[in-house]
């Protein structure tokens, strides 16, 4: 797989590892199913699932959590619904120390919801947040440099700016 075909998409956070978006591997958003080959290129050792269970078995036909831990992978299940917020706020901050100590370790990561732009881009600007230090507005501008259309409604943007 070329590096522009990459379903891959890493945010710069200047870990130690490295932090990548994807869209859920088997999913509709993974038309070419390269996303779990990228994975294994990319040595990703922590895969944050921000889709619920039904959601995964409906649309890659795996318990995502557990094929990754079969796989010898840290799997993260915070589930949120789509186009929503996190409904549980300290399993969620939870779920960003948890990224956020495996990154700093050097670990790589990989965080996906089903096409991996709003939740995902939800997560991604609450981890820029705490560890860059940046505004809920400024960490929302800097993941959208990398992810065009992150957060996808107003009530996720909020989310960012309250965390």
């Amino acid at each position: 797989m070329s590096k522009n075909s990459s379903p891959l998409t890493m945010l710069p956070f200047g870990y130690q590892g490295k932090v990548f978006r994807s869209p859920m591997p088997y999913g509709p958003f993974d038309r070419l199913s390269q996303t779990w080959q990228a994975y294994q290129e990319q040595s990703i050792s922590v895969v944050v699932v921000l889709t619920d269970n039904k959601e995964f078995l409906a649309h890659a036909g795996l318990d995502l959590p557990a094929f990754y831990r079969k796989e010898n992978i840290e799997a993260i299940h915070i589930p949120i619904p789509d186009f929503g917020i996190p409904g549980d706020k300290d399993a969620f901050w939870s779920a960003i120390k948890f990224a956020d100590k495996y990154a700093r370790a050097g670990k790589n990561i990989a965080i996906h919801c089903l096409a991996g732009i709003g939740r995902t881009g939800l997560f991604m600007a609450c981890l820029a947040k705490h560890h860059l230090g940046l505004s809920g507005k400024d960490a929302i501008d800097w993941v959208r440099k990398f992810i065009p259309g992150a957060l996808e409604n107003l009530s996720q943007e909020k989310y960012v700016i309250d965390f």
